[in-house]
């Protein structure tokens, strides 16, 4: 009789929340922690030039990126 709302979002409704690397625009990336809009075109430019992200560290190479920023984003982001 009651609605029980939970803190954690489940796994499914996690997975289509998560932003997907390889499809992402500029807007969605600045949406994440840590990426402004100038590192978010880096992002889309190196993945259309190297041909996509196969991990998340893969945004090590990225100009303006770094341990920290990858860290933050770990658990927001995913490959396909």
């Amino acid at each position: 009789p009651y609605l029980a709302l939970t803190a954690e979002p489940t796994s499914s409704l996690q997975q289509r929340l998560l932003v997907d690397l390889n499809r992402a625009e500029v807007e969605d990336l600045v949406r994440l922690p840590g990426i402004g809009p100038e590192l978010a075109a880096r992002i889309v430019e190196f993945r259309d030039r190297s041909g996509g992200f196969r991990h998340v560290d893969d945004l090590l190479a990225v100009p303006g990126s770094g341990p920290g920023i990858v860290e933050k984003i770990r658990n927001r982001v995913r490959i396909r």
